[in-house]
């Protein structure tokens, strides 16, 4: 069966960065596999979590969407859902508020700019 999305020995440098950020990373997704069932508004959220953003910055979708592009740029997708992980297994309390605040975040902004 044919990939529906294909890298082979993909290396990516960030901008003033010597070492790359990702270096030889090859896969295949075959239709019908992760990328059907990706949820992009748990991946924003993760970023959200990731993210420099607090609850007393001013919360706007403008803002929120900044956020979400520096943490992906910074963490990479899987880096926010692992620095999510690791603040609920370390910090339980605060990583739960912190979700909670992310996703009424999520749900106040949702109507301007969230997919």
């Amino acid at each position: 069966m044919d990939a529906l999305i294909r890298l082979d020995e993909v290396t990516k440098h960030r901008d003033g960065d010597a070492a790359p950020a990702v270096d030889g990373v090859s896969m295949q997704i075959a239709p019908g596999g992760w990328i059907d069932r990706l949820d992009i508004r748990d991946t924003w959220r993760e970023a959200l979590f990731a993210s420099w953003l607090q609850p007393s910055d001013a919360r706007t979708a403008e803002t929120a969407a900044e956020a979400i592009t520096f943490a992906i740029r910074h963490f990479g997708i899987r880096g926010c859902a692992g620095r999510m992980a690791q603040e609920f297994g370390d910090h339980p309390e605060a990583a739960t508020e912190r979700m909670r605040w992310v996703r009424r975040l999520a749900a106040d902004i949702r109507s301007a700019r969230w997919p």
